[in-house]
């Protein structure tokens, strides 16, 4: 067997396997059949109703384990959370309008209070990155 027929018989063996293969037939293809969905009906509600906490009542959005955690932080005595939440932009360093009033309420009440020494901190919220919210704390 010369060389050139030994090209030829093994092209002519690829492509009839190429040919085999593409004409087959696919099973389990959903190609343009339509398909009966299923229904699912759920018994009763997953979530219970919990009754409000008077503690969260105040207005304050910052959460009983962080208000303890203040607490023990506060050298003053005084309750931790006692000024309001001062809340930015989105995506922004500058606050909200209305925040501006409130900032000035809370500056006032620390003035008030013969307040030197004040630990600020941040929190971000779920919407980005924790690293992104890192930089915006």
């Amino acid at each position: 067997m010369t060389s050139v027929q030994r090209v030829t018989l093994f092209g002519l063996f690829v492509l009839s396997v190429l040919l085999t293969q593409g004409c087959s037939s696919k099973s389990g293809s959903l190609i343009g059949q339509d398909l009966q969905g299923q229904e699912e009906r759920i018994a009763e509600p997953a979530m219970k109703e919990i009754p409000p906490n008077d503690a969260h009542l105040s207005g304050s959005r910052t959460s009983p384990a962080m208000q303890s955690e203040l607490t023990a932080r506060n050298a003053t005595g005084l309750d931790a959370g006692m000024l309001a939440d001062i809340l930015f932009e989105f995506d922004q360093e500058a606050v909200q309008g209305d925040a501006v009033h409130v900032l000035e309420s809370d500056a006032k009440q620390l003035q008030q209070d013969s307040i030197t020494h004040l630990i600020l901190e941040g929190r971000g919220d779920d919407i980005g990155t924790s690293a992104y919210n890192l930089v915006l704390g």
